[in-house]
């Protein structure tokens, strides 16, 4: 029997539940540390945002219009901070890329070419503020399907020495538009300007030997503790505005600052994009097609490759057990498309942030934080921080990215591959600088030419004997082996081995030529047992052979070990060549055995030998079943 209490126990309530959960939650948001994106998150996507855009406006067309394009990459950060709340497999934020800001200032030299005369500036921002949003838009489409089709996995056949290249060229060119940053101009010009007059490039030659300093200090740095980066930034930025106040605004003189004359209205860069409709762009249309599938297929590479990487550093989503990536890319290019579509820049997944909010034991709620600083940033405009930070901080901030790049993918990569390997790559990365589409191209045919002339000396033929020299494996009797010394110096047998392509099969073809004109022989046979496939190029080559051969004197060229596929492809050759083939056999023994029967025979033995085709198997010496033709004993019992 059971007794229960009449009146259940008193349990005191808060007087609201709601208002008790809130407060447990925001005790664990401080307890993870989720509150520290409120600092770390502008320590690191001002400067990126700033040099983003400046390096865009590098051009000296589009420098007074730097205020314009830096709203809009605000613009970029706090719509692309948002849709990495709901999409995407990872804990991250979105993160602008340099080599895009890169691409972007090379269009907008092009775009110049073409709008001259009054007005020119205000019709290359319009075009400008157009073009990088579809642009965008277009990325975001091809990563969207290669994701979707999961096309990504090609990008495992592209060969190290084009990704190593790409990158350390991507670095190296990150690096030169950086250092042209700090000195207010481009670099050649800078050279040029140092000969005719060096006093006036003293300041330009300071900032940049500050913005490596500060690189290096960066470098150093970063290992000592998490917070180390955006403290030594905080720190430099402190510095550089307490000398101002004590030297009254005289230093830094203001050319080391970025120009940035009024505030900029936050539906401003809206309102260019809409101008951007009402422009001609039929005098540039077939640069800018050109130049949109080439930025395209590079971003679509490099973000495809970024997205592997971000899946090794960057901390899932809670309850993702592992990370699918051709479902990630597929994201990345439907954040490109909303980021497009609202007149946003291309982005792709952030790794720098989540990586330190990982090192001070956050949670997965700090990129709500980090919308709450994108919203201010892009509602109150940073001209104060632009107008108090030198050009050397935020190209120094940039330089550190690219001697990464560098470092890892050029210098350290000597020790990782062969030395004609790396000059293959260093090749790459050279080409990608003066072209990046080009580049890409020139890596993957110096790869292919290198794989050519390597497996070329691979594959190819291993030894040749006769018939007469050679053993075979099916036991035979003392006649037959008597007939085989006899008649078989009069058959030449190859052995070829390895993948035959248009490289190694032409080297075949020109080793058998001049073997066949050292010997006296007038059967042929190639044994290609140990050749897995030839490509349409070998085949072809291999079927102007048999007619070569027998052209200056009878020749034939007899084949064995073929498989199935190999066969078909060469007898398909060989009627479209229209030249014919003799019998393919299955292996070197029936091969062999049918040739030397032909070549003992009398005319008037021949058709008798041929009339019966059928085949026995015997056991040899090695307990391997040999089809043994009966032509043999045809033979034998005629002689």
């Amino acid at each position: 029997m059971k007794s229960e209490p009449l009146l259940p126990a008193f349990q005191p309530q808060p007087k609201d539940s709601r208002l008790g959960t809130w407060t447990t939650q925001c005790r664990g948001f401080a307890e993870r540390s989720d509150w520290l994106a409120l600092f770390l998150g502008p320590a690191i996507s001002v400067p990126f945002a700033t040099c983003y855009a400046a390096l865009v406006c590098n051009d000296v067309s589009m420098q007074a219009n730097f205020p314009v394009v830096l709203q809009q990459v605000m613009w970029t950060q706090m719509i692309g901070s948002i849709i990495a709340l709901v999409i995407g497999q990872f804990v991250t934020t979105t993160n602008l890329d340099p080599l895009t800001a890169i691409l972007f200032g090379q269009l907008a030299r092009k775009v110049a070419r073409f709008k001259t005369g009054e007005g020119s500036q205000e019709m290359i921002l319009c075009s400008m503020m157009l073009l990088m949003p579809v642009i965008s838009l277009c990325l975001g489409i091809v990563l969207y399907f290669v994701g979707k089709l999961k096309l990504a996995m090609m990008l495992r056949f592209i060969p190290y020495t084009v990704v190593g290249g790409f990158l350390a060229g991507s670095g190296i060119l990150i690096l030169q538009e950086s250092l042209a940053l700090a000195g207010g101009m481009d670099l050649g010009v800078l050279v040029r300007t140092s000969f005719a007059s060096p006093s006036e490039t003293l300041g330009p030659w300071l900032q940049i030997v500050l913005s490596i300093a500060f690189s290096s200090v960066l470098e150093h740095v970063r290992e000592w503790h998490i917070f180390s980066t955006p403290l030594v930034i905080a720190a430099a930025v402190g510095l550089s505005a307490l000398v101002q106040s004590a030297s009254q605004g005289a230093w830094p003189p203001r050319s080391w600052f970025l120009e940035f004359p009024d505030p900029v209205r936050w539906w401003e860069p809206f309102e260019r994009v809409r101008d951007g409709f009402h422009q001609s762009y039929a005098a540039s249309a077939l640069e800018e097609l050109e130049f949109l599938g080439g930025f395209v297929v590079i971003m679509t590479v490099s973000w495809s490759i970024n997205t592997l990487a971000v899946a090794k550093l960057v901390p899932l989503r809670p309850g993702l057990q592992r990370c699918d990536e051709q479902e990630e890319i597929r994201t990345l290019g439907l954040t490109n498309v909303l980021l497009g579509s609202m007149g946003g820049l291309c982005s792709m997944q952030s790794f720098k942030i989540p990586m330190m909010m990982r090192g001070v034991k956050s949670g997965p709620s700090w990129p709500y934080f980090n919308v709450v600083v994108n919203v201010l940033l892009f509602v109150a405009s940073p001209r104060s921080i632009v107008q108090t930070v030198p050009r050397f901080l935020f190209a120094g901030t940039v330089v550190r990215l690219s001697c990464d790049l560098i470092g890892e993918w050029l210098l350290e990569a000597r020790r990782r591959v062969a030395w004609e390997e790396w000059l293959v790559l260093v090749a790459t990365a050279i080409v990608v600088v003066i072209n990046v589409t080009l580049g890409i191209l020139f890596g993957l045919f110096c790869t292919l030419a290198w794989f050519a002339i390597e497996y070329t000396g691979v594959a190819g033929i291993t030894h040749d004997s006769t018939l007469s020299q050679s053993r075979s494996r099916v036991e035979r009797s003392d006649e037959e082996h008597a007939m085989l010394q006899e008649h078989g110096h009069g058959t030449l047998v190859i052995w070829l081995s390895g993948y035959l392509f248009f490289g190694s099969a032409c080297q075949v073809i020109d080793e058998v030529r001049s073997r066949v004109q050292e010997r006296d022989v007038t059967v042929v046979i190639l044994d290609f047992s140990h050749v897995p496939a030839i490509d349409a190029s070998g085949v072809y080559a291999i079927v102007d052979l048999v007619q070569e051969l027998q052209e200056p004197k009878l020749v034939q060229l007899v084949f064995c070990g073929l498989v199935r596929r190999l066969k078909n492809a060469l007898q398909c050759a060989a009627e479209h060549e229209q030249v014919p083939l003799r019998e393919v056999y299955h292996d070197l023994d029936k091969a062999a055995g049918q040739d030397l029967a032909e070549a003992s025979q009398e005319p008037g033995e021949k058709e008798a030998a041929f009339c019966c085709d059928s085949s026995v198997s015997k056991i040899d010496s090695l307990n391997c079943i040999t089809e043994l033709d009966l032509v043999w004993h045809l033979v034998c019992l005629v002689h």
